[in-house]
């Protein structure tokens, strides 16, 4: 059946369908262009630092508040050891021993380096 809606025509059982759509992807492989991203990421930071510095000696009241946010802290939800939370859905089987992107937004600016002596053969 066709509805007249506004200038538009919209037929009555089109509704979107979600029960379709795919569940966003949270875990995203790591690549060279995933570290070109972080080191972006630290070099902006790093400007953005120096500005604010540079804004605070000539002494604007509003630098600090433009300033990067310092106050993000890991989140413990994804702390070494522990299950991943539901929201983020199941990991990808295709992923399994291989590198992927960092999900807390704590690190997305950090070199982070974890090592695991579990699979080491001595």
């Amino acid at each position: 059946m066709l509805l007249a809606v506004g200038m538009a025509y919209v037929y009555a059982d089109s509704r979107p369908s979600f029960a379709h759509a795919p569940p966003p992807t949270y875990f995203r492989l790591f690549t060279k262009e995933s570290l070109t991203k972080i080191e972006r990421r630290i070099r902006d930071e790093r400007q953005a630092r120096a500005l604010v510095k540079q804004l605070q000696e000539q002494g604007d009241p509003a630098a600090a508040a433009a300033g990067p946010r310092d106050d993000i802290q890991p989140n413990p939800q994804l702390e070494a050891g522990r299950t991943l939370p539901t929201r983020l859905g199941e990991f990808p089987p295709e992923l399994y021993g291989k590198p992927i992107e960092e999900l807390d937004e704590f690190y997305f600016n950090k070199y982070v380096r974890i090592t695991s002596t579990l699979l080491s053969v001595i």
